[in-house]
Protein backbone atom coordinates (compact mmCIF):
# COMPACT_ATOMS: atom_id res chain seq x y z
CA UNK A 1 0.00 0.00 0.00
CA UNK A 2 1.48 3.32 -1.08
CA UNK A 3 1.74 5.90 1.69
CA UNK A 4 -0.89 8.44 0.65
CA UNK A 5 0.33 10.99 3.21
CA UNK A 6 3.49 11.64 1.19
CA UNK A 7 2.99 14.88 -0.72
CA UNK A 8 3.79 13.97 -4.29
CA UNK A 9 1.73 14.86 -7.35
CA UNK A 10 1.65 11.24 -8.56
CA UNK A 11 0.34 10.07 -5.17
CA UNK A 12 -2.40 12.69 -5.13
CA UNK A 13 -3.55 12.01 -8.68
CA UNK A 14 -3.52 8.24 -8.15
CA UNK A 15 -5.69 8.77 -5.09
CA UNK A 16 -8.04 11.02 -7.06
CA UNK A 17 -8.40 8.27 -9.68
CA UNK A 18 -9.46 5.88 -6.89
CA UNK A 19 -11.90 8.37 -5.36
CA UNK A 20 -13.70 9.45 -8.56
CA UNK A 21 -12.66 6.94 -11.26
CA UNK A 22 -15.54 7.74 -13.60
CA UNK A 23 -15.28 11.54 -13.52
CA UNK A 24 -13.58 13.30 -16.43
CA UNK A 25 -9.84 13.98 -15.99
CA UNK A 26 -8.67 15.28 -19.39
CA UNK A 27 -10.32 16.65 -22.51
CA UNK A 28 -8.53 17.55 -25.75
CA UNK A 29 -10.72 18.05 -28.79
CA UNK A 30 -12.72 14.83 -29.09
CA UNK A 31 -10.37 12.86 -26.84
CA UNK A 32 -11.88 12.55 -23.37
CA UNK A 33 -10.59 10.30 -20.60
CA UNK A 34 -11.95 9.52 -17.16
CA UNK A 35 -9.66 9.52 -14.17
CA UNK A 36 -9.52 5.72 -14.31
CA UNK A 37 -8.53 5.76 -17.99
CA UNK A 38 -6.07 8.62 -17.51
CA UNK A 39 -4.30 6.91 -14.62
CA UNK A 40 -4.18 3.57 -16.44
CA UNK A 41 -2.77 5.11 -19.63
CA UNK A 42 -0.11 6.94 -17.63
CA UNK A 43 0.76 3.75 -15.75
CA UNK A 44 1.29 1.91 -19.05
CA UNK A 45 3.61 4.64 -20.30
CA UNK A 46 5.44 4.58 -16.95
CA UNK A 47 5.96 0.83 -17.33
CA UNK A 48 7.62 1.37 -20.70
CA UNK A 49 9.79 4.22 -19.39
CA UNK A 50 10.85 2.01 -16.50
CA UNK A 51 11.90 -0.70 -18.96
CA UNK A 52 14.06 1.93 -20.67
CA UNK A 53 15.91 2.79 -17.49
CA UNK A 54 13.96 5.87 -16.38
CA UNK A 55 14.04 6.10 -12.59
CA UNK A 56 14.04 8.60 -9.73
CA UNK A 57 15.21 12.04 -10.93
CA UNK A 58 15.75 10.85 -14.52
CA UNK A 59 14.87 13.68 -16.87
CA UNK A 60 12.17 13.24 -19.53
CA UNK A 61 11.80 15.89 -22.25
CA UNK A 62 8.28 16.90 -23.33
CA UNK A 63 8.65 18.37 -26.83
CA UNK A 64 4.89 18.49 -27.22
CA UNK A 65 1.91 20.69 -28.03
CA UNK A 66 -1.05 21.04 -25.70
CA UNK A 67 -3.00 17.80 -25.53
CA UNK A 68 -3.76 14.78 -23.40
CA UNK A 69 -0.45 13.21 -24.44
CA UNK A 70 1.48 15.97 -22.68
CA UNK A 71 -0.43 15.37 -19.44
CA UNK A 72 -0.15 11.58 -19.70
CA UNK A 73 3.60 11.71 -20.34
CA UNK A 74 4.03 14.04 -17.38
CA UNK A 75 1.93 11.85 -15.07
CA UNK A 76 3.87 8.77 -16.24
CA UNK A 77 7.17 10.49 -15.45
CA UNK A 78 5.91 11.49 -12.00
CA UNK A 79 4.87 7.91 -11.33
CA UNK A 80 8.52 6.86 -11.68
CA UNK A 81 9.70 9.92 -9.70
CA UNK A 82 11.19 11.10 -12.98
CA UNK A 83 11.48 14.79 -13.86
CA UNK A 84 9.50 16.09 -16.87
CA UNK A 85 11.33 18.81 -18.79
CA UNK A 86 9.21 21.41 -20.57
CA UNK A 87 10.54 22.01 -24.07
CA UNK A 88 9.40 24.99 -26.13
CA UNK A 89 8.13 23.52 -29.40
CA UNK A 90 9.10 26.75 -31.19
CA UNK A 91 12.79 26.14 -30.52
CA UNK A 92 15.10 25.43 -33.44
CA UNK A 93 17.86 22.81 -33.51
CA UNK A 94 20.48 24.74 -31.53
CA UNK A 95 18.06 25.60 -28.73
CA UNK A 96 16.61 22.09 -28.63
CA UNK A 97 20.06 20.54 -28.31
CA UNK A 98 20.93 23.00 -25.57
CA UNK A 99 17.91 22.38 -23.37
CA UNK A 100 17.85 18.58 -23.78
CA UNK A 101 21.58 18.34 -23.12
CA UNK A 102 21.58 20.86 -20.27
CA UNK A 103 18.72 19.05 -18.56
CA UNK A 104 20.38 15.62 -18.95
CA UNK A 105 17.23 14.27 -20.59
CA UNK A 106 17.31 10.50 -21.08
CA UNK A 107 13.98 10.16 -22.90
CA UNK A 108 12.03 12.58 -25.10
CA UNK A 109 8.39 12.63 -26.16
CA UNK A 110 7.89 14.58 -29.40
CA UNK A 111 5.11 15.52 -31.83
CA UNK A 112 5.28 13.69 -35.14
CA UNK A 113 5.26 17.00 -37.00
CA UNK A 114 8.73 17.68 -35.56
CA UNK A 115 10.21 14.40 -36.78
CA UNK A 116 12.61 16.20 -39.15
CA UNK A 117 13.94 18.29 -36.27
CA UNK A 118 14.39 15.18 -34.14
CA UNK A 119 16.31 13.38 -36.89
CA UNK A 120 18.53 16.45 -37.16
CA UNK A 121 19.37 16.77 -33.45
CA UNK A 122 19.42 13.16 -32.22
CA UNK A 123 23.06 12.55 -33.13
CA UNK A 124 24.10 15.47 -30.91
CA UNK A 125 22.22 14.13 -27.88
CA UNK A 126 23.94 10.89 -26.83
CA UNK A 127 22.36 11.00 -23.36
CA UNK A 128 18.90 10.59 -24.89
CA UNK A 129 18.40 6.83 -25.17
CA UNK A 130 14.66 6.81 -25.91
CA UNK A 131 12.60 8.85 -28.36
CA UNK A 132 8.80 8.52 -28.28
CA UNK A 133 6.76 9.86 -31.20
CA UNK A 134 3.18 11.13 -30.95
CA UNK A 135 1.82 10.14 -34.35
CA UNK A 136 -0.28 13.23 -34.99
CA UNK A 137 0.65 13.96 -38.58
CA UNK A 138 1.38 12.29 -41.89
CA UNK A 139 5.04 11.97 -40.93
CA UNK A 140 6.20 8.38 -40.79
CA UNK A 141 7.52 6.95 -37.55
CA UNK A 142 11.17 7.91 -37.13
CA UNK A 143 13.20 4.71 -37.42
CA UNK A 144 14.82 5.06 -33.99
CA UNK A 145 11.61 6.23 -32.24
CA UNK A 146 8.92 4.29 -30.39
CA UNK A 147 5.24 4.74 -31.23
CA UNK A 148 3.27 6.38 -28.42
CA UNK A 149 0.11 4.47 -29.29
CA UNK A 150 1.93 1.14 -29.48
CA UNK A 151 3.53 1.75 -26.10
CA UNK A 152 0.08 2.19 -24.57
CA UNK A 153 -1.44 -0.82 -26.34
CA UNK A 154 1.43 -3.22 -25.64
CA UNK A 155 2.51 -2.22 -22.11
CA UNK A 156 0.93 -3.34 -18.87
CA UNK A 157 0.21 -0.83 -16.13
CA UNK A 158 3.13 -0.26 -13.77
CA UNK A 159 2.32 -1.04 -10.14
CA UNK A 160 2.26 1.96 -7.85
CA UNK A 161 5.41 2.68 -5.86
CA UNK A 162 6.47 4.46 -2.69
CA UNK A 163 7.71 7.98 -3.39
CA UNK A 164 9.42 10.72 -1.43
CA UNK A 165 8.61 14.40 -1.14
CA UNK A 166 12.15 15.49 -1.97
CA UNK A 167 11.77 14.21 -5.54
CA UNK A 168 12.82 17.00 -7.91
CA UNK A 169 10.29 19.06 -9.86
CA UNK A 170 11.73 21.32 -12.55
CA UNK A 171 10.66 23.95 -15.04
CA UNK A 172 12.87 25.67 -17.58
CA UNK A 173 12.60 29.42 -17.99
CA UNK A 174 11.83 30.92 -21.37
CA UNK A 175 15.33 32.23 -22.00
CA UNK A 176 14.43 35.94 -22.07
CA UNK A 177 17.51 36.76 -19.97
CA UNK A 178 19.97 34.43 -21.64
CA UNK A 179 19.69 30.72 -22.34
CA UNK A 180 16.86 28.84 -20.58
CA UNK A 181 17.61 27.80 -17.00
CA UNK A 182 16.14 24.94 -14.99
CA UNK A 183 14.41 26.06 -11.80
CA UNK A 184 14.14 23.24 -9.26
CA UNK A 185 11.55 22.60 -6.58
CA UNK A 186 10.53 19.54 -4.59
CA UNK A 187 7.16 17.82 -4.90
CA UNK A 188 6.49 18.25 -1.18
CA UNK A 189 7.02 22.01 -1.11
CA UNK A 190 5.20 22.61 -4.39
CA UNK A 191 2.15 20.58 -3.38
CA UNK A 192 1.85 22.76 -0.27
CA UNK A 193 2.05 25.88 -2.48
CA UNK A 194 -0.60 24.58 -4.90
CA UNK A 195 -3.07 23.91 -2.09
CA UNK A 196 -2.29 27.36 -0.71
CA UNK A 197 -3.16 28.85 -4.08
CA UNK A 198 -6.43 26.92 -4.18
CA UNK A 199 -7.34 28.23 -0.74
CA UNK A 200 -6.63 31.79 -1.92
CA UNK A 201 -9.13 31.21 -4.75
CA UNK A 202 -11.78 30.32 -2.20
CA UNK A 203 -11.68 26.54 -2.46
CA UNK A 204 -12.11 24.32 0.56
CA UNK A 205 -8.79 22.48 0.88
CA UNK A 206 -6.87 20.68 3.63
CA UNK A 207 -3.92 22.43 5.29
CA UNK A 208 -1.34 19.93 4.09
CA UNK A 209 1.48 21.56 6.03
CA UNK A 210 0.29 18.96 8.53
CA UNK A 211 0.64 15.81 6.45
CA UNK A 212 -2.13 14.06 8.38
CA UNK A 213 -4.63 16.50 6.86
CA UNK A 214 -4.18 15.10 3.34
CA UNK A 215 -6.77 12.48 4.33
CA UNK A 216 -9.37 15.28 4.35
CA UNK A 217 -9.03 15.48 0.58
CA UNK A 218 -11.17 12.39 -0.03
CA UNK A 219 -14.44 13.70 1.48
CA UNK A 220 -13.86 17.13 -0.11
CA UNK A 221 -13.52 15.62 -3.61
CA UNK A 222 -16.43 13.23 -3.07
CA UNK A 223 -18.67 16.13 -2.05
CA UNK A 224 -17.57 18.17 -5.07
CA UNK A 225 -18.38 15.22 -7.32
CA UNK A 226 -21.75 14.64 -5.66
CA UNK A 227 -22.75 18.30 -6.04
CA UNK A 228 -21.35 18.59 -9.60
CA UNK A 229 -18.78 21.14 -8.45
CA UNK A 230 -15.61 19.59 -9.86
CA UNK A 231 -13.77 22.21 -11.89
CA UNK A 232 -13.12 22.03 -15.62
CA UNK A 233 -10.18 24.23 -16.52
CA UNK A 234 -9.51 25.26 -20.11
CA UNK A 235 -5.80 26.01 -20.42
CA UNK A 236 -5.53 28.45 -23.31
CA UNK A 237 -1.78 29.03 -22.97
CA UNK A 238 0.90 26.38 -23.57
CA UNK A 239 1.30 23.60 -21.01
CA UNK A 240 5.05 24.05 -21.41
CA UNK A 241 4.75 27.39 -19.56
CA UNK A 242 4.44 27.62 -15.79
CA UNK A 243 1.25 29.67 -16.03
CA UNK A 244 -0.55 26.91 -17.88
CA UNK A 245 0.80 23.93 -15.98
CA UNK A 246 0.96 25.31 -12.46
CA UNK A 247 -2.08 27.59 -12.31
CA UNK A 248 -4.17 25.47 -14.65
CA UNK A 249 -2.89 21.91 -14.50
CA UNK A 250 -1.70 21.25 -10.97
CA UNK A 251 -4.39 23.30 -9.23
CA UNK A 252 -7.16 21.64 -11.22
CA UNK A 253 -5.98 18.05 -10.84
CA UNK A 254 -5.25 18.34 -7.11
CA UNK A 255 -8.98 18.83 -6.45
CA UNK A 256 -10.10 16.19 -8.93
CA UNK A 257 -10.92 18.59 -11.75
CA UNK A 258 -10.60 18.08 -15.50
CA UNK A 259 -7.96 19.76 -17.66
CA UNK A 260 -9.18 20.93 -21.07
CA UNK A 261 -6.84 21.77 -23.95
CA UNK A 262 -7.33 22.75 -27.57
CA UNK A 263 -5.11 20.61 -29.85
CA UNK A 264 -4.08 23.47 -32.09
CA UNK A 265 -0.91 25.54 -31.98
CA UNK A 266 -1.47 29.25 -31.51
CA UNK A 267 -4.29 31.32 -30.08
CA UNK A 268 -7.66 30.78 -31.76
CA UNK A 269 -10.33 32.74 -29.82
CA UNK A 270 -13.22 31.23 -31.81
CA UNK A 271 -12.03 27.70 -31.05
CA UNK A 272 -11.44 28.54 -27.37
CA UNK A 273 -14.87 30.07 -26.85
CA UNK A 274 -16.61 27.17 -28.58
CA UNK A 275 -14.60 24.82 -26.36
CA UNK A 276 -15.86 26.66 -23.28
CA UNK A 277 -19.42 25.85 -24.31
CA UNK A 278 -18.87 22.26 -25.47
CA UNK A 279 -16.79 21.27 -22.45
CA UNK A 280 -18.68 23.40 -19.92
CA UNK A 281 -15.41 24.89 -18.75
CA UNK A 282 -15.63 26.52 -15.33
CA UNK A 283 -12.29 28.33 -15.53
CA UNK A 284 -9.78 29.41 -18.15
CA UNK A 285 -6.08 30.21 -17.88
CA UNK A 286 -4.65 32.96 -20.09
CA UNK A 287 -1.54 35.13 -20.27
CA UNK A 288 -2.67 38.73 -19.80
CA UNK A 289 -3.80 41.08 -22.56
CA UNK A 290 -1.95 39.03 -25.19
CA UNK A 291 -4.76 36.48 -24.81
CA UNK A 292 -7.52 38.59 -23.30
CA UNK A 293 -7.70 41.21 -26.07
CA UNK A 294 -8.21 38.74 -28.98
CA UNK A 295 -10.78 36.84 -26.87
CA UNK A 296 -12.58 40.09 -26.09
CA UNK A 297 -12.57 41.08 -29.76
CA UNK A 298 -14.17 37.76 -30.72
CA UNK A 299 -16.81 38.16 -27.99
CA UNK A 300 -17.58 41.69 -29.19
CA UNK A 301 -17.84 40.57 -32.82
CA UNK A 302 -20.20 37.72 -31.96
CA UNK A 303 -22.38 40.00 -29.85
CA UNK A 304 -22.58 42.60 -32.62
CA UNK A 305 -23.96 39.90 -34.91
CA UNK A 306 -26.50 38.77 -32.29
CA UNK A 307 -24.73 35.40 -32.05
CA UNK A 308 -23.12 35.68 -28.60
CA UNK A 309 -21.04 32.85 -27.21
CA UNK A 310 -22.43 30.87 -24.31
CA UNK A 311 -19.76 31.33 -21.61
CA UNK A 312 -22.20 30.99 -18.71
CA UNK A 313 -20.27 28.03 -17.25
CA UNK A 314 -17.14 30.16 -16.70
CA UNK A 315 -16.65 31.28 -13.11
CA UNK A 316 -13.04 32.41 -13.10
CA UNK A 317 -10.35 33.66 -15.48
CA UNK A 318 -6.77 33.19 -14.29
CA UNK A 319 -3.81 35.12 -15.71
CA UNK A 320 -0.12 35.44 -14.99
CA UNK A 321 3.09 36.43 -16.73
CA UNK A 322 2.22 39.75 -18.37
CA UNK A 323 -0.07 42.71 -17.70
CA UNK A 324 -3.83 42.20 -17.78
CA UNK A 325 -5.25 45.70 -17.97
CA UNK A 326 -8.21 46.86 -15.91
CA UNK A 327 -10.18 48.08 -18.93
CA UNK A 328 -9.90 44.69 -20.64
CA UNK A 329 -11.02 42.92 -17.45
CA UNK A 330 -14.03 45.20 -17.20
CA UNK A 331 -14.95 44.66 -20.85
CA UNK A 332 -14.71 40.87 -20.45
CA UNK A 333 -16.93 40.94 -17.36
CA UNK A 334 -19.57 42.79 -19.37
CA UNK A 335 -20.00 39.63 -21.47
CA UNK A 336 -20.81 37.49 -18.42
CA UNK A 337 -24.12 37.59 -16.61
Amino acid sequence: MVNSKVLHFANIWENVSDIIPDEIAVISGNDTKTWKEYENTSARIASFLNSRGIKENSKVGLYLHNGNEYLEAQFASFKLMGVPINVNYRYQAKELIYILDNSDSEAVFFQGCYSDQVKLIAKDLPKVKTWIQIEDSKAELVDFAHSYNEIISKSSAMPRIERNENNTLMIYTGGTTGMPKGVMYTHGSFVVSIFGGLKAQGHKVPDVRDRENIEQLRPIILEMSKTNCLSRCLIACPLMHGTGMFLGGFMTHNLGGAIITVPKVGLDPLLLLNQVKSSKATSMVIVGDAFAKPILEELDNAQSKNTPYDISSLRILISSGVIWSAEVKTALLAHHD
